[in-house]
């Protein structure tokens, strides 16, 4: 049987799409008062963006090891 190898970059953004629609529907359909349900959804899609923030970084922290030092000054050649 062949494993199925899934994109870790496309795998991260579809989650958050459903992050981000589950979010959605869910604070729409509430029957609160609308500053209150807006706060509410901000809130929420606030941590998506916080995920994808954090995620960034750790990809050009691990980018940023990779890299061999080189001297401040001195250029490859």
């Amino acid at each position: 049987m062949k494993r199925l190898k899934l994109n870790p970059k496309l795998t991260y953004v579809t989650l958050l799409a459903l992050w981000a629609a589950s979010g959605f529907s869910a604070f729409s359909g509430l029957a609160v008062n609308p500053l209150l349900r807006t706060y509410g959804l901000a809130l929420f899609l606030q941590a998506g963006f916080a995920l994808v923030y954090l995620s960034d970084r750790r990809q050009q922290r691990q980018q940023r090891q990779q890299r061999p030092r080189t001297r401040p000054g001195y250029s490859d050649f």
